[in-house]
């Protein structure tokens, strides 16, 4: 089982500024199964409760992936999080966080 892990650049209130971010993430495996590199990733968000969902983009980096999110306009509203990765085994996560961040 693959557990995502992402170091979202909000600050003390889980807000980030308006614009583009970037959200570095790797995935953690359950003992016993020795995850592969992260192969494949994509990453949606919403700022509508989950009624649309809008994809940005995803760089594979050495340690995982960096997930590009565009927020430019959305001051003031609250992001759903949606990633899915698979590594190179093949094992496949999917994870959607409701209210991941604010945009200030």
């Amino acid at each position: 089982m693959l557990m995502p892990r992402l170091d979202i650049p909000a600050d003390g209130l889980k807000a980030v500024p308006a614009g583009s971010i970037t959200i570095p993430a790797r995935v953690q495996a359950n003992p016993g199964y020795p995850a592969g590199a992260i192969v494949e990733a994509h990453v949606w968000t919403s700022t509508d409760g989950g009624a649309t969902w809008v994809e940005g983009t995803t760089n594979l980096t050495s340690s995982g992936t960096d997930l590009v999110v565009d927020h430019t306009g959305d001051s003031g509203k609250q992001v759903s999080l949606r990633v899915e990765f698979t590594d190179a085994k093949g094992a496949k996560v999917s994870q959607t966080i409701t209210r991941a961040y604010d945009v200030r």
